[in-house]
């Protein structure tokens, strides 16, 4: 796992996603985002992830400075009002965009604050030849 998580460590990586979240009543709601990360010259990262759609988070922004394993600087911005605001320490763990998630949760993980299980071994999605490990990780 350490391995695995000294090669996630880019210099520079961006890349799409999106957010599935279930209603009460079984609808889904989905939001899509763009996600860029840099890496300081002291290993930190720096995470910035900027939600496209539905429109009313449309160009709302949430940014990370982490600056030690377990303290980062979490930033808003909130295009309708035109305001970054900072989420202090003891929100970030209050939900993140309506999500089950909390601003903690989406943070950059470290290796050494989980315990790791070997589940399983399988070949990869999109590439038979090659092997995946499923990895189980708990807090």
């Amino acid at each position: 796992m350490r391995r695995s998580e000294k090669a996630r460590r880019l210099r520079d990586v961006n890349s799409e996603g999106r957010v599935v979240t279930k209603e009460k009543d079984g609808r889904e709601k989905v939001k899509t985002f763009t996600w860029w990360r840099k890496t300081t010259e002291a290993g930190r990262f720096h995470t910035l992830t900027r939600f496209k759609t539905p429109a009313d988070v449309r160009d709302e922004a949430i940014l990370f400075l982490e600056r030690d394993r377990d303290t980062s600087d979490v930033f808003l911005y909130l295009p309708n009002f035109k305001k970054t605001r900072r989420v202090e320490s003891q929100s970030q763990s209050a939900s993140f965009m309506g999500t089950a998630f909390s601003y903690s949760d989406i943070a950059a993980p470290h290796a050494d604050d989980y315990t790791h299980k070997l589940l399983k071994s399988e070949p990869c999605p999109g590439d038979e030849k090659s092997r995946c490990q499923v990895v189980e990780s708990v807090p």
